[in-house]
């Protein structure tokens, strides 16, 4: 039976180029994004939590005690407390570099740390199943030049939660399958610890988890005879793990998501389109060689792979198809790229499978041509992303201009004042940090009201209310806002927000005669290729929202 650590010289080797690879990629994802972010307008969810961790960051400015260590380790504390989503993606950054919260990379720490231990457990993993440097190497590189890597949208410097959740549960993966090769109980102990911190970085990757390891688990068993006492503890030890989060956490987590899957569900079509779709954010010419790589070892060794046992090739099989079919089929996520992204890490298992078939090493001629290949596609990765982010298109101009002037209002703002736009909040949040990047201000609170939602989530926020019960209920808010920003006419609103809207037409329209009847001072205009003629007007009667 092979021990954890098959040689001191291979781990320590495996986690210098492991950290080599990570600080390479890390660091040119960095570049790409603080160039995009110069010429482009914050994004959607990313953005929320950037809106969170400002605030919090100047809290933890004003209550710092003299103790700097214990003060960092208390607000870790209630950040864990406080974030029901993902708070380990931020604890590494509260304990090593707070001023980090300020930025758009407040979870790079975490990143680093999830793509590092990452590519060491794969390497590590390749190395006890007889593979040589070389092979590792090149499988590792592979690994890192994937197109989506350095996307400034969607990659690993954009702020998604799903990326680094994803490279803690393939560790968490990868472990459980060299216990189930090895027999070494210290792999399911590592196992529940990668897995307990990637639910912690995404709330609902416990279910993706426990959807992936269900049937490797009950396959070990009745092909190994496996204790139940040992798979027993296993599945305890995560319990153990992440009741801490779930704790504080559950109750929002099913609240939310219950309401949000309920709401805007996709078809199975458009599902399917998305996930096809997909490829394309990773790279086509990368998939290309990914699979003809992939194919070439299985037909190459197709003798071997036949006669593997049906239980080994069935663990990995499930473990690659059983997402996808999870995802369209019962979650239905067509309107949501990020998630499909989790699948990439995963795909790097089979790798392990293939291996551990083969009982030697991949030849030398591969592994040179993997990483001559994949060296020129990281290569031509990083400046197609570089020149993207430098020479933005018509609209991202026109809409990073749009959040430009509106942060001029906003910084303007008292502390406990609040505005309202015809955007969803999370867009609201953009013009937000805009203003805090430019003049150093950030309001306390969020809007009172909101002017725009696709239909499902008014749906889900107001219930059975008629579009004329919501519009009234909005309208009352509106004047517990200093300025709204609305499209200047009934013939704008009609022609810029889809008939089938017809919640937010009727909101729109209600706002907009009560803001003309009580003679709202209109203060400025923003011409906008993607909201058309919009106007912000003053509300000269404030009343501070209690």
């Amino acid at each position: 039976m092979l021990k954890i650590i098959k040689s001191k010289k291979d781990i320590i080797s495996l986690i210098v180029i492991s950290i080599i690879l990570s600080v390479g990629l890390c660091g040119a994802a960095l570049y790409i994004s603080n160039e995009y972010f110069k010429t482009h307008a914050y994004f959607y969810d990313p953005v929320g939590d950037y809106s969170r961790t400002i605030p919090f960051y100047e809290r933890m400015q004003q209550e710092a005690d003299l103790n700097p260590i214990a003060s960092r380790i208390n607000f870790a504390k209630i950040w864990f407390q406080a974030d029901p989503k993902s708070p380990f993606l931020y604890i590494p950054t509260i304990l090593l570099y707070p001023k980090l919260l300020t930025t758009p990379w407040a979870m790079m720490p975490a990143m680093f740390f999830a793509l590092s231990s990452l590519l060491c457990m794969l390497g590590y993993s390749l190395r006890l199943r007889n593979q040589s440097f070389l092979s590792v190497i090149s499988i590792l590189l592979l690994f890192c030049a994937g197109h989506l890597m350095l996307n400034p949208e969607r990659g690993i410097a954009a702020g998604w939660l799903d990326l680094p959740a994803s490279f803690l549960l393939t560790s968490g993966i990868i472990a459980f399958l060299n216990w189930r090769d090895f027999r070494n109980r210290y792999w399911l102990l590592l196992s529940a610890v990668f897995i307990a911190l990637a639910s912690m970085s995404r709330s609902t990757i416990i279910i993706y988890a426990a959807i992936l390891l269900c049937v490797p688990i009950i396959l070990s068993y009745i092909e190994q005879r496996t204790s139940l006492k040992t798979l027993g503890l296993y599945i305890l030890l995560i319990a153990i793990f992440i009741t801490p989060f779930y704790y504080y956490s559950f109750d929002f987590n099913y609240r939310y998501y219950t309401s949000l899957n309920s709401g805007i569900a996709d078809s199975v079509s458009s599902s399917i389109t998305l996930f096809m779709h997909t490829f394309s954010i990773i790279g086509i010419a990368y998939m290309i060689g990914f699979v003809l790589l992939l194919l070439f070892l299985f037909y190459k060794h197709r003798q071997i792979v036949i006669l593997q046992s049906k239980y080994s090739v069935g663990i990995f099989l499930w473990i690659l198809v059983i997402l996808p079919i999870f995802w369209v089929f019962v979650q239905k996520t067509g309107n949501t790229y990020h998630v499909y992204l989790t699948l990439y890490s995963l795909f790097f298992i089979l790798f392990l499978g293939i291996t551990n078939w083969l009982k030697t090493t991949i030849n030398k001629s591969i592994s040179y041509s993997i990483i001559v290949f994949y060296s020129i596609t990281m290569i031509n990765s990083f400046i197609t992303h570089l020149h993207t982010a430098q020479n933005p298109t018509l609209e991202a101009t026109d809409t990073k201009q749009l959040y430009t002037n509106i942060a001029k209002h906003v910084a303007q703002l008292q502390p406990n004042e609040t505005w309202l736009a015809y955007f969803a909040e999370d867009v609201t949040r953009i013009a937000n940090v805009e203003a805090y990047n430019q003049y150093g201000v950030y309001p306390k609170k969020y809007a009172q009201g909101i002017l725009y939602f696709h239909h499902s989530y008014w749906r889900a926020e107001y219930g059975d209310m008629s579009d004329a019960e919501i519009a009234d209920s909005i309208v009352k808010l509106l004047p517990h806002n200093v300025f709204v920003i609305i499209p200047y006419s009934h013939q704008s609103i009609d022609s810029i927000v889809p008939q089938q809207f017809t919640t937010t037409r009727a909101v729109l329209h209600k706002s907009l005669d009560y803001i003309v009847h009580n003679n709202w001072e209109r203060c400025d205009g923003f011409k906008t290729l993607k909201y058309g003629s919009l106007d912000a007007f003053y509300n000269k009667y404030y009343i501070l929202f209690e």
